[in-house]
């Protein structure tokens, strides 16, 4: 009986840390240096971004002076962005991957937590970040999740 018992919380244990139950993670990259256009609505923002025209649509170039603050390169030829738009707030707010994994081969799930802070502030940001994805997995389905930190 012992036996039978280990055997089912190893069993059990393999299951829970196992690839296949959590999901392969998927590898990305964040992109720094753009913003979102004043005119864009929330809806208006497609869930996956697969060329430099469609992006440029919804997102400009921001700019700072020096080379250490250009924005990210984006090459399209070998990836797609996925973007994550969070609507206007006066609050300080932090966009946060907390898992991308492929959970099934046709299937990508992104796990997006946002955390937000209580203090209100005298002018207003919209919270985006761009998830820069390789091509391998554009044809997959795309479900993403958002909730609080």
């Amino acid at each position: 009986m012992i036996y039978i018992l280990l055997s089912l919380i190893w069993g059990s244990g393999f299951l829970t840390s196992c690839e296949c139950c959590r999901g392969k993670e998927v590898p990305y990259e964040l992109a720094k240096g753009y913003y979102v256009y004043v005119d864009v609505k929330d809806e208006d923002v497609p869930t996956k971004i697969c060329s430099h025209d469609e992006l440029v649509k919804y997102f400009g170039y921001a700019t700072v002076m020096g080379l250490k603050h250009k924005p990210t390169i984006i090459d399209f030829s070998r990836n797609f962005v996925i973007p994550i738009v969070y609507p206007v707030t006066d609050r300080d707010t932090k966009i946060l991957i907390d898992r991308f994994v492929r959970q099934a081969p046709d299937e990508i799930f992104l796990d997006v937590k946002i955390w937000q802070d209580t203090v209100s502030r005298s002018f207003t940001i919209r919270p985006f970040q761009l998830v820069i994805v390789d091509n391998r997995y554009k044809d997959k389905n795309l479900r993403v999740s958002i909730g609080a930190k």
